[in-house]
């Protein structure tokens, strides 16, 4: 999975989350550090902030789309209004909508649906390589 964020606070709280509830995660900066890494599709789901400097969470779905990425995108900001939502959601972006800072049980049910979608493997102790969540 990876997470995209210009804070690097927001970025350390995802990582410690997603990794506790067993995913493997990559943490870039940017959209354009995540577009340049060599193995960015092989990520099993991008978790994104709407408002980043220079290419925007919005720009980064363009971008995917253009290139026929089949990699799922979660976009999420503390900043959005739910007609900047509503045309994320439409133009693909998978994620529920709510506003206010992500809880960990926010954004579970979120990644669960998209890397489901993919089959793809989890790090963790379960026998489905799943650790609970709080």
């Amino acid at each position: 999975m990876a997470v995209i964020d210009d804070d690097e606070a927001v970025l350390d709280s995802l990582r410690m989350m997603l990794t506790r509830d067993g995913f493997e995660v990559r943490t870039f900066k940017s959209a354009e550090d995540y577009l340049a890494a060599k193995d960015a599709e092989q990520a099993g789901c991008v978790v994104c902030d709407v408002r980043l400097p220079h290419m925007s969470g919005l720009d980064l779905q363009a971008e995917l789309q253009k290139r026929r990425s089949s990699v799922p995108l979660i976009l999420i900001t503390g900043h959005g209004n739910i007609s900047m939502a509503v045309s994320a959601v439409k133009a693909g972006a998978h994620g529920s909508g709510r506003q206010g800072p992500v809880k960990q049980r926010n954004c579970a049910s979120p990644t669960d649906q998209s890397t489901d979608r993919r089959n793809l493997p989890r790090l963790g102790n379960g026998e489905d390589g799943r650790q609970e969540c709080g």
